[in-house]
């Protein structure tokens, strides 16, 4: 809302500096009232802006760049300032678009990863000066872990087999609904995690 309304503000600033400093021909001051008014500005606001050159409005827009575009619709051909506000909004536009295709990129390779992840675990030989009963909890995370994201894409892979079903059902259960704070039974114990926000995965 504010960078749109800045977008505006620069514009009619730009239109009225050029009016006033005569950089640019606009023909007899009835044009650009009659442009200006074409824009949505009313008589008090057009009279406003003749008067102190710069004029700030409540009209807002959809996109940062529409306030330039309607500068093109009409016949004033004034220079027009794009605010750096305007250059950032295109920047995390872009910048937004770009992580979304990587994103949808990579979610088409996860279903495969997921399962060489489970299938791996049996393979893995870790052994560690706590003993064997460390590993096997780690192992048992690890396989709810990945059941979780399996069944959160519809995977009804054998290769969560070994996992606490019911407990992956749990958190499917968790996630898709998305409205609890709280630390599950599977991690409690020595880790310094408070909670899990499963809200996070509102859409």
């Amino acid at each position: 809302m504010r960078s749109q309304l800045l977008g505006l503000a620069a514009f009619v600033a730009a239109m009225a500096t050029a009016i006033s400093v005569g950089t640019v021909e606009l023909g007899e001051p009835a044009d650009w009232r009659v442009e200006a008014k074409k824009l949505g500005l009313k008589e008090a606001q057009v009279e406003r802006l003749a008067r102190d050159k710069v004029l700030m409005t409540n009209q807002t827009f959809r996109q940062v760049f529409e306030p330039y575009r309607a500068v093109h619709r009409t016949t004033l051909h004034v220079p027009v300032f794009i605010t750096t506000d305007a250059v950032l909004n295109a920047y995390h536009a872009l910048l937004e678009e770009s992580v979304l295709w990587m994103e949808v990129a990579n979610a088409r390779r996860l279903p495969g990863v997921l399962r060489q992840l489970s299938e791996a675990i049996s393979k893995i030989d870790v052994r560690c000066a706590e003993g064997p009963q460390l590993v096997d909890n780690a192992h048992g995370r690890l396989r709810l872990v990945l059941g979780v994201a399996l069944r959160l894409l519809d995977e009804r892979s054998s290769a969560a087999a070994g996992a606490d079903q019911k407990a992956i059902e749990t958190e499917v259960r968790r996630v898709v609904r998305a409205k609890e704070r709280l630390l599950p039974d599977w991690l409690a114990g020595g880790d310094r995690l408070i909670c899990l926000d499963y809200t996070a995965s509102r859409n």
